[in-house]
């Protein structure tokens, strides 16, 4: 395999670049998107993170012949070049990526193992300066559909990954929680000791993790939140934060505290949404619920920032006697969100918009559908202001996914699947 990947390697090395493609001016500050791997056709969304240390970012995505890529973005907003983690894999799903402080480039997903059905959640590694050394296997699990892996960067080089484990015929499944060491391999895959769906995971300050999930019968979910320990094989006691939930979001800030966000839905009613402050530990929530009202499409992002501000954004309104749709925004700080803000998105958006600050300045990137001069409906990737609503295209976008954002250095990293091919980045330094 080993073998097997580094010729790859090299053959990559001769048909990708890194390069500039043809757009409108960007907004004030983001550069001209850059495009990783242009000969490649993006399948799926695309993942981004912050490096651990706090310098310097990730891009990941995987093409339509089952290939995983990642790229590093400096502190500096300059990229490298897309690195081949893994090859021919069948019916890849929920990638993700972390940067570990000791500078490991860490990508986790589903697929199958081969065609007869068995799964198994795996990964890949990059050690600082060098390519990926090839696949290995987290688990084997029930499903890859359901096994939504979800991955952290914890202190000291430690990575710890969160999924489900669903064997059919049975709906059930299990929880499970792993652990890597710095330049070591996970250990085994812990079980939580029931089920749940959603799972979510983030880092918290002393160099544990924060998870979260939905947990009980469809119509009578509860969220859930547990913290695991520095070094601890398991998390602690998990507390409810929230009933009747349908889907579930977690956002963490840097000094040990987080927000959730949720949707509850019902037959006869638009879904609605709602956020909570939460505390990295396993006690219940610290702040008041805050009802976001309807929810069209996909469920509500936050972005936490210094000195506890918080920004949440999500898809207020689909199209109706308007043809486009409206996207809404609320900030505040602590446990408080101010009054909510209502724009437009400037077409037809179905992918929930994504909030960012950057620094203190409040920004909400999406991606939206409008018709050209030909009746076409290509998407591009926008960014707004939520207080105005006033909005600049990026660029054009390859498919309607939400735009993946993370932080390098000071600034934004914000990656998409580019249209014709690869991905687009565009960096705000």
């Amino acid at each position: 395999m080993l073998r097997t990947l580094l010729s790859f390697t090299l053959v990559a090395a001769l048909v990708l670049a890194v390069c500039s493609s043809a757009v409108a001016a960007p907004p004030s500050g983001f550069t001209a998107p850059a495009t990783l791997g242009a000969n490649l056709q993006v399948s799926g969304v695309v993942a981004a993170a912050d490096a651990a240390g706090g310098q310097g970012a990730a891009v990941a995505f995987a093409d339509r012949s089952g290939g995983v890529w990642a790229a590093r973005v400096r502190a500096d907003g300059s990229l490298g070049a897309p690195l081949p983690a893994a090859a021919k894999q069948l019916d890849l799903r929920d990638l993700s990526v972390v940067v570990t402080d000791r500078g490991e480039l860490v990508v986790v997903w589903a697929a199958l193992v081969d065609r007869s059905g068995r799964s198994a959640v795996r990964y890949a590694v990059a050690e600082p300066g060098r390519s990926f050394s090839g696949v290995r296997t987290i688990a084997t699990v029930g499903s890859n559909t359901g096994a939504t892996p979800r991955v952290a960067a914890l202190r000291g080089g430690t990575v710890a990954v969160f999924f489900r484990d669903a064997r059919p015929p049975s709906p059930s499944g299990l929880l499970r929680y792993a652990r890597r060491a710095a330049h070591g391999s996970f250990g085994p895959a812990r079980s939580l000791g029931h089920d749940g769906v959603f799972p979510q995971i983030q880092a918290t300050p002393r160099g544990g993790a924060l998870l979260a999930w939905a947990q009980g019968s469809q119509t009578r979910r509860a969220l859930i939140v547990a913290s695991a320990q520095r070094g601890a094989p398991l998390p602690g006691r998990p507390s409810p934060v929230a009933g009747r939930v349908h889907a579930v979001g977690l956002f963490a800030d840097g000094d040990g505290t987080a927000w959730v966000t949720w949707t509850n839905r019902s037959p006869r009613r638009l879904a609605t949404g709602a956020a909570r402050r939460i505390r990295a530990a396993n006690v219940a929530a610290v702040g008041p619920v805050h009802p976001l009202g309807t929810v069209t499409y996909g469920s509500p992002h936050a972005a936490v920032g210094a000195a506890g501000q918080v920004l949440a954004a999500w898809n207020r309104r689909g199209p109706g006697a308007q043809p486009n749709v409206q996207l809404a925004a609320a900030s505040g700080s602590g446990a408080a969100l101010g009054a909510t803000s209502t724009f437009d998105a400037g077409g037809f958006s179905q992918t929930s918009p994504i909030p960012a600050l950057l620094g203190s300045t409040p920004l909400v990137l999406f991606t939206r559908q409008v018709a050209d001069a030909t009746g076409a409906v290509p998407p591009e990737v926008a960014v707004a202001d939520p207080a105005t609503g006033e909005a600049t295209v990026l660029g054009g976008a390859g498919n309607i996914g939400a735009p993946a954002v993370a932080r390098a250095g000071a600034g934004l990293v914000v990656a998409w699947a580019a249209r014709g091919g690869g991905v687009a980045v565009s960096v705000h330094g």
